[in-house]
């Protein structure tokens, strides 16, 4: 977020945040759509419905980053396939995926 601040009145930056999305799915998804120029009301229906949790849930598959994870795990010091069970949609679950010490220490010094 910090490297965007700059950019936060252009008009070619629009910002969408998690916790608004949750609240009102259809007013967020309507407020990308006018930003890009969409129009059509069966495309915002669609969005919307491809956004839910139980759409994604259902078809968590199409979610899958293995590549990146193995990546990111290896970058910030976990085994190259610590969580690789777990698809990105879920419930809850922060506590499962506890940071390593060094990644711990990384952010605290940051």
């Amino acid at each position: 977020m910090a490297s965007w601040w700059p950019r936060h009145a252009d008009a070619d930056v629009l910002w969408v945040f998690y916790e608004d999305m949750k609240e009102d799915l259809q007013t967020q998804v309507e407020r990308v759509a006018a930003f890009m120029g969409i129009a059509d009301p069966a495309v915002v229906s669609q969005a919307v419905h491809k956004s839910t949790f139980a759409f994604m849930k259902e078809h968590e598959g199409q979610y899958r980053d293995l590549p990146l994870k193995r990546n990111r795990n290896t970058a910030i010091g976990l085994s190259a396939d610590a969580g690789m069970g777990q698809g990105k949609v879920r419930v809850g679950g922060g506590q499962q995926h506890m940071l390593s010490d060094r990644a711990r220490a990384a952010l605290d010094e940051a």
